[in-house]
């Protein structure tokens, strides 16, 4: 008996269940094979008036690694958004009044979202390196069409993103010159790492001619009792930064934010635990 005459005297329905079976031979074998449980995907979305410096802190909180992050200046009107009415405690006062409180002008921000495979077991990433994964969240940042472009540039024990371009107060997109690219001269000896980071905040507001002040939310115990000695420095701004900050006993990075109402930038310092 051939397989043949088998088929031609067989139920039309059992027919169908052997045909089926050579036509897709091979889905039986893709889905026994199991999925690789060492390894998981992280799917990370970020909302913030600043989604990539809110990016970087959630990379840096992760992974241990340093990102510094300079804000580009926002001066475009749909770039900005007043929230006054969110964060001024006396805006009732004012609106019962009948008047407009001054403004209290932010970045209007938007959202990053991106993703990438770490061991399950160590959260370390797979394959990826910290420049490619800056890489992926500034593609997202400008997909999403948020506010400045930026570039990634390695430095000394840490990764700089730096501002490129932002629009204008006519909404012209024009290239940006980052603050901290100032060439700047410093003399500190004998002194704490606060009155040195002041001083750096100076010269760049000098060589610049933009206002940079540091942020007075920093760990004064920390910048208090560390002292810092860097003779007749000159050179980037950025990397003299980067000089100081490997002075302290703690890991450190920075964001140098800038305020679309004053206008001015504050430099941030944070920790990187």
């Amino acid at each position: 008996m051939t397989f043949a005459p088998v088929l031609a005297r067989a139920p039309r329905r059992f027919l169908h269940a052997v045909l089926l079976l050579f036509l897709f031979p091979a889905e039986e074998a893709v889905a026994q094979i199991p999925p690789d449980l060492s390894v998981r995907r992280l799917e990370i979305s970020v909302t913030d008036p600043r989604p990539v410096a809110g990016a970087i802190l959630e990379i840096e909180r992760r992974h241990g690694v340093a990102i510094s992050y300079e804000d580009p200046p926002l001066v475009y009107a749909d770039d900005i958004q007043d929230v006054a009415a969110e964060v001024r405690r006396d805006f009732a006062e004012f609106a019962a009044r009948g008047e407009t409180p001054p403004p209290v002008l932010v970045p209007k921000g938007g959202t990053v979202r991106f993703s990438y495979e770490t061991e399950r077991s160590t959260v370390v990433p797979v394959n990826v390196t910290v420049e490619r994964l800056l890489a992926e969240v500034l593609q997202s940042h400008v997909d999403a069409g948020n506010a400045g472009t930026f570039r990634i540039a390695p430095g000394r024990g840490m990764t700089h993103v730096i501002p490129v371009s932002a629009r204008d107060a006519t909404g012209a997109v024009t290239a940006v010159t980052p603050v901290l690219d100032a060439v700047i001269d410093v003399s500190l000896e004998n002194t704490d790492g606060r009155q040195a980071l002041r001083a750096v905040c100076e010269a760049v507001s000098r060589a610049s001619g933009q206002t940079v002040a540091l942020a007075e939310g920093i760990s004064f115990n920390l910048f208090r009792t560390t002292p810092i000695s860097i003779e007749d420095a000159r050179g980037v701004a950025r990397e003299i930064l980067v000089d100081i900050l490997s002075q302290f006993r703690v890991r450190l990075s920075w964001s140098l934010l800038y305020g679309p109402g004053q206008p001015q930038y504050v430099l941030n310092i944070h920790r990187i635990d």
